[in-house]
Parts: C-alpha cells; structure tokens; sequence
C-alpha cells in the first residue's frame, strides 16, 4: 500500500481541483489554499506528500511547481528547497 490512499483527499474523495487554484494570491485563490490546507491539515500522511512534491519538484523554478502539497503553497516549497540546500553538509 502507498502513502496516496491514506491522504485525507483521497479516503474523503475530494475534488482534485481544490488543490489546484488559478491563483495563490488573488482573494478567491486565497480562500481556495485554505480549503485545500483543511484537509491538508488533518491528514495522517501530508508530511509524505509534502516530501513527495519536494522529491518530484527537485530544483524547478517557482512557475514549474503547482498545487497545494502537504499544506504548502509551491512558493513556501521553494523556500524549503533553498533552506534544505543551505542546511545540508558540504560534500
């Protein structure tokens, strides 16, 4: 069994779009991220998904990322990209 049947959007069949707002910033988008993060912020699993869209993201610029993964904006993944690079030891 993978993480993905666990998350709350899943087992409550929750709309994918949700997850997905046209904007992060206008008010409608705003309102739309918060939805997204109710679910986000009860579910038993958003810390794997949060570590999935890391893992899948890599080092992409801000306009290649999308959607809400693990309560998170793409924006507030690249902040945790650019923190993880500065804290890991240098080889």
């Amino acid at each position: 069994m993978s993480w993905e049947q666990f998350a709350t959007c899943h087992v409550e069949n929750v709309d994918g779009d949700l997850f997905y707002p046209d904007s992060y910033t206008s008010p409608a988008g705003k309102k739309q991220v918060e939805e997204a993060r109710t679910y986000c912020n009860r579910c038993p699993v958003a810390n794997a998904c949060l570590q999935h869209a890391l893992d899948k993201e890599g080092l992409k610029d801000i306009k290649s990322r999308h959607g809400i993964a693990g309560g998170t904006t793409p924006g507030q993944r690249i902040g945790i990209s650019n923190k993880k690079k500065r804290l890991a030891p240098a080889a």
